[in-house]
């Protein structure tokens, strides 16, 4: 049995700062992939400690009888908090995706995000099987974009640098020769056709 990440990108979320919760169609979308996911019989679940995230990893967790374990380095480069300034966020957040180095005052680097998300699963790939992490569509881009390259990301997965990972979707990836090679991309072929959002970065 392969060694298996899959990243579930958080449904779609209530559009407020601070720490929002999931939609109607955000839920939908969070029972879709546990059905999908639970298909793989994964043997550990992690979340970001974002209340989106640990919703989108609720229904696995009960589906499958999985405890759902929080940690830290899963969470989005940058979230938009109660009282701070749309444009500045805005303006930090485009800067962060065009240089990665750089860290916002409130937030991590893309390059950083990427080594968290990377440290994170292997940590938790201590044996063969299937791991689920829930997380973000910024923090998922990183990683995409150390492990792929940009060139190689953009022509897997067109316009996913630019505009995010829909809601729900799973990104797989395959540990091999030591290290981690993504085998599918933002996949949303498990959500109902009417649930399936645009792009929900963050």
């Amino acid at each position: 049995m392969p060694t298996r990440a899959v990243i579930l990108q958080h449904g779609e979320k209530d559009r407020t700062p601070g720490d929002p919760g999931l939609t109607a169609r955000g839920r939908r979308q969070a029972d879709d992939a546990a059905h999908a996911i639970s298909a793989l019989a994964p043997v550990a679940l992690l979340s970001s400690p974002l209340r989106r995230a640990i919703q989108t990893a609720t229904p696995l967790s009960e589906l499958c009888a999985l405890p759902l374990r929080i940690d830290p380095r899963l969470r989005e480069r940058m979230n938009l908090e109660h009282g701070e300034d749309v444009e500045r966020f805005t303006r930090n957040w485009a800067r962060t995706s065009t240089d990665r180095a750089w860290a916002p005052p409130q937030g991590r680097s893309s390059a950083r995000t990427a080594q968290d998300m990377l440290e994170a699963l292997d940590d938790a790939a201590v044996q063969d099987g299937t791991i689920v992490a829930a997380g973000h569509g910024g923090a998922t881009v990183d990683l995409l974009r150390d492990l792929l390259g940009d060139i190689a990301l953009e022509e897997c997965a067109p316009g996913l640098i630019e505009h995010g990972v829909p809601g729900g979707a799973i990104t797989t990836l395959e540990r091999a020769g030591g290290r981690w090679v993504p085998v599918a991309i933002a996949s949303t072929a498990h959500i109902a056709a009417s649930d399936r959002s645009g792009h929900a970065p963050a």
